[in-house]
């Protein structure tokens, strides 16, 4: 005969025990199941943070890989979401990526930056004893050559300096094609190229070193470096000097030549 009290108590284990089952059964049921999104940038390194908006306003935000460009967010509440992210310099975009997220799935995602082509760095130098530094670069660096042009701001007499470094690896006349690292003469053929501008009250001054017969200078790369599909790939700097004839005086204020000594530029693409 089962004790009395032995038999109440088997009872209230059993009924706390079911108790315990059913309530990490329940939990494990409320807890949603999370989705994935997966995407990558057109460009490695167009932006540093691509961030995940929910349509309650609630973010998240991750790195992608510096090299590959990837990122991933897992454990997605479903739901509909945009992906947005703020451009490095040299890029405009993207868009705004809209997504579904759904229980157990991954999502894919893609956002295209497009290169606004723009140059950044340093340019210095002096002409006839004076020195100058752009404060606006342009131009563009590749294998298929090397242009810079380097524009000064307003000077306090008033007008605008400016130098151009043109180095290509073809060209008509070209004496020595652009190969990255190494010495352009300028003056022995049309290509290499330098010029020196004035601008000043709409009228400008120009000199060039096209087609003297002889070396006016060189420019001088010292390192040069392209890495394709990662934002501001391509890298130069290095060294020029030249003197060349002026070849319009619109403005009146320039002399016979010019003398281009101790430049050097430090620039990227």
């Amino acid at each position: 005969m089962v004790n009395l009290l032995t038999l109440r108590r088997f009872l209230a284990l059993t009924i706390v025990g079911a108790a315990g089952m059913a309530s990490c059964t329940n939990k494990n049921e409320a807890e949603p199941i999370g989705g994935i999104v997966q995407g990558e940038l057109n460009v490695a390194g167009a932006t540093s943070a691509v961030t995940l908006i929910g349509t309650n306003g609630k973010t998240a935000s991750v790195a992608p890989d510096a090299t590959t460009g990837k990122f991933v967010f897992d454990k997605v509440v479903p739901g509909t979401y945009s992906l947005s992210a703020v451009p490095a310099g040299g890029y405009h975009g993207p868009s705004a990526f809209p997504l579904t997220v759904k229980a157990g799935e991954t999502a894919a995602a893609k956002l295209v930056f497009n290169r606004d082509y723009s140059m950044v760095g340093t340019m210095s130098w002096e002409q006839n004893g004076v020195a100058y530094t752009a404060s606006q670069l342009k131009g563009s660096l590749s294998w298929g050559g090397l242009t810079i042009t380097g524009t000064t701001a307003p000077l306090p007499g008033g007008g605008t300096r400016e130098i151009a470094l043109m180095l290509p690896m073809d060209g008509i006349n070209n004496v020595a094609p652009f190969q990255g690292v190494g010495a352009y003469p300028l003056g022995t053929g049309k290509l290499p190229r330098a010029w020196g501008f004035y601008y000043l009250n709409n009228n400008f001054d120009q000199a060039a070193t096209d087609f003297s017969n002889q070396q006016l200078g060189q420019v001088q790369v010292t390192r040069f470096s392209t890495k394709p599909n990662v934002a501001r790939g391509t890298t130069a700097s290095g060294t020029f000097e030249f003197t060349a004839p002026v070849l319009l005086n619109t403005t009146g204020s320039s002399p016979a030549t010019i003398s281009v000594t101790n430049g050097k530029f430090d620039v990227t693409y």
